[in-house]
């Protein structure tokens, strides 16, 4: 047919000339361009109902008729190398913006209040009024938390267990709050003490501060000033001090009674016992003594106070109390404060349940201390505070560390208030840090601390047999509640590194003559390098740059500057040449036997070479030599 073209000829009449005019139409139709974006001005009637940042601005700038362009002779860096935020984390402007805001609205923290009762009222009754006051209470507490955007501990919700600290306060004349001494305030609720006030009957509140043995005597002071100040009654105490110190003179006591029992035994002394007790009243009336001496001289208020000595405190700040009544002292506090251990440390046994996880009690108890004193465990109550993050309530001990999912935070915020020398003497590691020079910040990160400690501690994933960094820092956050890395909270207006000042002086001398891990390479100025047996090895570029990168105690630029003075100065190794004045035999030391199967330039070298005699037969069967193709009929000729 005549209009009708066939493949053939379609493909003969595609040539030079088409493609030039194909092209020529597309540019015609393609849009203009500039040298920093394209404006597209072919469809002037498409919608935009969405652009990017950068479209908007260019979009507004064509509209203003104005040019833009780029001046680099006067280009000037705004920014340097920073210190990458931790997003979990406040950074310094923010840290004070909360703090201001906290100071604000901490008086409209509350706990919650038991309904007023009397003989009269009924259960169901009673039980209706606590439900709807706690549901009340819930709503104030939800709607702070929205209206102040800040951020709240993860207070007890359940109304039983605030049923038990109801009952320890109507029952108890005297109400101890134990707080950590590592962060007094952190672990205070000043609304309970109000709540005392608010129940009348001369009730009276204390202030125990409890681990004091974990604080210098210039951080007692700091924090006796404080409470002085504010007019807080408070003391100084430590359960595992107590516990301790009992189990010594226990001990001495047994020491001392079967040395007596042997000598009786021997000489026959049957009637001295009237002389070791008088001895003993001696030494039992010493202590009461220096303890009169030490409140004459007003130094008790920074002291430890012994078991004998709280419960004279007990004795004295509580309310006057009928002779027919007993002394009822209400013990409360956060989760793992020392509630129950401070209970056994005055008992002299363990009558409580003693666990690292928060909330162990889960009743009240009442235990006799002696005829007139009674004690009375309340269950761990995490009250409504104000927290910075969720990293300062993991770190303080308030959330349990193995329901942690994001480690990364509490960490980077360990790694922050311990200094590197105690991080380093205290696991014997040696932690790799980059120096400004290097483009890095001088300061410990969590990846580099956690995969020092992992790697010492030979803790690796199932895959690649990479750093377990997340079981590493389950475990090094337990050794920060546990006090084995110390870091404690300055009162407030005094600044953190002064007031750590004498607890790390103290924790270097202890730590000065620990042993410390080797490096992971060994250089040349490591404290466990050992030189070769028979011959000192050649320093090669790949030592040197091993050395370099991983000798301890020197700056970047040191180690940069080592490393290309070896690099440009080597002129102990020549290279293949023809003719006289040829360089060595080899470019590289041969100082193993699997690089001699490697010629200089990198070519395998022949077995003869190689040190290797080619046998016909072996030995082994699957070591014959190979054979050639055999024609048939071979061997018949």
């Amino acid at each position: 047919m005549p209009g009708h073209r066939t493949k053939a000829g379609a493909a003969a009449s595609a040539g030079l000339g088409k493609a030039l005019i194909n092209r020529k139409v597309r540019d015609a139709h393609a849009p203009k361009t500039s040298n920093l974006y394209v404006l597209d001005e072919s469809n002037p009637l498409q919608s935009v109902t969405a652009e990017r940042d950068l479209d908007e601005f260019l979009a507004n700038a064509v509209l203003a008729d104005t040019d833009f362009t780029t001046e680099r002779s006067k280009a000037r860096i705004i920014s340097g190398p920073q210190k990458e935020q931790n997003p979990f984390l406040l950074s310094a402007e923010e840290q004070k913006k909360v703090t201001r805001k906290q100071a604000d609205l901490r008086r409209d923290l509350h706990v919650p209040r038991r309904p007023p009762w009397t003989k009269q009222t009924r259960p169901e009754e009673l039980e209706r009024q606590e439900r709807d006051s706690f549901l009340d209470w819930r709503r104030g507490i939800a709607e702070l938390a929205e209206t102040s955007n800040l951020l709240l501990t993860p207070f007890e919700r359940n109304l039983q267990l605030w049923r038990q600290l109801w009952r320890v306060m109507e029952r108890s004349h005297l109400l101890v709050q134990i707080v950590d001494a590592r962060n007094p305030l952190g672990f205070r609720c000043v609304d309970l003490e109000n709540y005392v006030q608010e129940l009348g009957g001369g009730k009276k509140s204390l202030l125990l501060i409890n681990k004091s043995d974990l604080l210098t005597p210039e951080q007692r002071l700091a924090w006796a000033e404080y409470f002085d100040k504010e007019g807080i009654n408070y003391a100084f105490f430590s359960a595992a001090a107590a516990s301790q110190k009992r189990e010594i003179e226990e001990d001495d006591d047994e020491g001392s009674a079967s040395s007596t029992d042997s000598a009786e035994e021997v000489a026959g002394l049957d009637d001295d016992e009237e002389g070791w007790s008088t001895d003993g009243e001696e030494e039992q009336a010493g202590p009461s003594t220096s303890v009169e001496q030490k409140s004459e001289n007003g130094a008790a208020s920074t002291t430890v106070l012994s078991v004998s000595e709280l419960e004279d405190l007990f004795v004295s700040a509580a309310p006057p109390v009928p002779e027919n009544e007993k002394l009822i002292i209400g013990l409360v506090g956060y989760p793992n404060v020392g509630k129950s251990s401070t209970i056994n440390a005055l008992l002299g046994e363990k009558k409580t349940s003693v666990s690292a996880t928060p909330g162990k009690t889960k009743h009240f108890q009442t235990l006799l201390l002696t005829d007139r004193i009674t004690l009375c465990d309340c269950p761990g109550l995490v009250f409504p505070q104000f927290a910075n993050t969720q990293a300062d309530m993991v770190v303080d001990g308030v959330l349990p560390i193995d329901q942690m999912r994001e480690y990364s935070a509490p960490a980077e915020l360990l790694c922050q208030r311990i200094p590197r020398d105690i991080l380093e003497g205290t696991y014997g590691i040696r932690i790799d840090v980059r120096d400004e020079e290097d483009g890095g910040t001088g300061e410990v990160g969590w990846e580099e601390f956690l995969s020092a400690y992992a790697i010492a501690r030979g803790m690796t994933r199932s895959s690649f047999g990479m750093p377990d960094t997340s079981r590493a820092a389950r475990q090094v956050l337990k050794d920060y509640v546990n006090a084995r890395l110390l870091y404690a909270h300055p009162p407030p207006g005094m600044a953190s590194d002064e007031y750590m000042e004498s607890s790390r002086q103290r924790t270097r001398q202890t730590l000065g003559k620990k042993k410390r891990a080797p490096v992971t390479h060994v250089g040349k100025n490591a404290d466990t390098f050992v030189p070769p047996a028979d011959a000192p090895a050649l320093p090669t570029t790949r030592a040197v740059r091993g050395n370099a990168a991983s000798a301890p105690g020197r700056t970047g630029k040191e180690r940069s500057d080592a490393l290309d003075g070896v690099f440009f100065n080597e002129g102990s190794y020549g290279v293949l040449t023809k003719g006289k004045g040829g360089g060595d035999p080899a470019a590289r030391p041969m100082m193993y036997a699997q690089q001699r199967m490697l010629g200089p330039d990198g070519m395998p070298l022949p077995l003869d070479q190689q040190g290797f005699k080619p046998t016909g037969k072996a030995g082994k069967r699957h070591f014959k030599g190979r054979e050639g193709k055999k024609r048939s009929g071979k061997g018949y000729d």
